[in-house]
């Protein structure tokens, strides 16, 4: 902090004198982003005018999103920029910075619903996906600016804003929501309306063949579950297992399903213990007592994303006596930083990791970027907005994007492996596994398999 306050005296004579231009740019030439009638989204939704996190934004960011506000444009670029080397690992200063530096040039404008209020952590991995795709684009002749909507993985609250979103013509495409509950509710709504939308990290199944206009770049769950299945079955040798899930989740359903029937094929048991992190009966030390006593001898993890609490403790009560395996909602910061040794060892399908051959090019500009390891859920959502940008490249109508997204011949390079769409909407690929393993500083996710 004091030295970006040192560096603020040389900055205001400029600053002062841009912003004359980018006040009257904003009042005589550029569309009018900020001028919308009053709503009650209007704190969940920004261009650069609001800060999602208070307690997390620099002071080189609060001074460049009032200057946003104000239509101070120019002054808001160059406060993000400072904002951005203040917090390296934070996408919301470049995406506001990109923003205010292209929103003059009649850009492109995209919509990511993102849980900014529920699980900031993984909104940020998807957001890094994001800043990539928009500064590696907006370097072409054409610009792309990203509206941030903060719908916390909620599903009322993502259909509300679904439903606003569409009515706003500006905005021609989007990006998520995470969680598939929310998804499922923001689809139909995008779907009737016209309007694409590309969830990067839903798993329902529900999600396959939704509409027209709906499609996601993961692949379908099962491809995963039949990798961790065939794991569990023939390279363990743990063939009764058991699955702990969340019943309000639907990607989780459906992964479930999904695994057990997986299970089946290979040659294994399902054990039928009804354990889920939901209940509110749910007690980890009598539930791991019941799954032994019930004979599993491994059990799969499958929890909301927001709700990994009750997972941690019943991976504590275990002390490894069972083997533990997740879904991909368990690749988060928290799992290892809380988690730590109670979940060594656990095994977890992705779609894509850093250290896949064919990412590492990718997972190396992240880490210069923001001084990070991307996640799959990284990986995906620069995917979603690159698919986004090239058909954008050619019409920024709606409806073109859902006629060249449908395309047969649609593929394009992705940050892991290539983009292309079966008719259902889902991304053709399958998935890694991966392994929580201690590293030189606590825990990481270790590739145990790739493609």
């Amino acid at each position: 902090m004091m030295q970006f306050k040192a560096a603020l005296p040389k900055i205001p004579p400029i600053l002062y004198l841009l912003g004359i231009g980018g006040v009257m740019g904003f009042s005589l030439n550029a569309p009018n982003w900020l001028d919308r009638q009053p709503d009650s989204l209007a704190n969940r939704r920004s261009l650069g005018q609001i800060s999602f996190s208070q307690a997390n934004a620099s002071e080189a960011e609060r001074q460049g999103i009032q200057a946003f506000a104000d239509g101070n444009y120019n002054a808001a670029s160059t406060y993000f920029t400072f904002a951005s080397k203040a917090s390296p690992s934070d996408p919301i200063p470049l995406i506001y910075g990109e923003n205010a530096r292209w929103i003059n040039q009649k850009p492109l404008h995209v919509a990511a619903m993102v849980p900014l209020g529920s699980n900031r952590e993984v909104a940020l991995e998807m957001l890094r996906g994001l800043a990539m795709a928009q500064q590696d684009y907006n370097r072409g002749p054409n610009k792309v600016v990203i509206e941030i909507f903060n719908d916390e993985n909620d599903p009322e609250l993502a259909k509300t804003i679904a439903q606003q979103i569409v009515k706003d013509a500006s905005i021609k495409a989007v990006i998520g929501p995470n969680a598939s509950n929310a998804a499922l509710h923001a689809g139909p709504i995008f779907n009737a309306a016209g309007v694409v939308m590309i969830t990067p990290t839903s798993f329902a199944n529900q999600l396959s063949g939704l509409g027209e206009y709906i499609f996601r770049t993961t692949p379908k769950i099962r491809h995963l579950t039949d990798t961790l299945a065939h794991y569990s079955v023939h390279q363990i040798r743990r063939k009764k297992v058991a699955v702990c899930y969340d019943s309000d989740a639907a990607d989780n359903l459906s992964f479930k399903d999904e695994f057990i029937a997986a299970l089946l094929e290979q040659g294994g048991t399902h054990i039928p213990t009804d354990c889920d992190f939901s209940s509110p009966a749910f007690d980890a030390k009598d539930m791991v007592a019941k799954l032994i006593s019930d004979g599993a001898d491994a059990v799969l993890l499958t929890p909301h994303i927001d709700r990994l609490d009750r997972l941690i403790d019943l991976s504590r009560e275990n002390k490894w006596r069972m083997v533990l395996m997740g879904s991909p909602s368990l690749q988060t910061r928290k799992i290892l930083e809380i988690g730590q040794g109670d979940l060594n060892g656990v095994v977890i399908p992705v779609p894509y990791h850093a250290e896949m051959p064919t990412a590492q090019a990718f997972a190396k500009e992240v880490k210069a970027q923001f001084e990070v390891v991307p996640t799959w859920r990284t990986f995906a959502s620069m995917d979603a907005l690159s698919a986004i940008l090239k058909v954008g490249q050619h019409s920024t109508r709606r409806p073109q994007f859902q006629q060249r997204l449908r395309s047969a011949n649609f593929k394009m390079s992705g940050s892991a492996e290539d983009v292309r769409f079966l008719p259902s909407g889902d991304r053709i690929g399958n998935g890694v596994l991966v392994q929580i393993r201690p590293a030189a500083k606590g825990y990481h996710f270790r590739l145990i398999s790739s493609k």
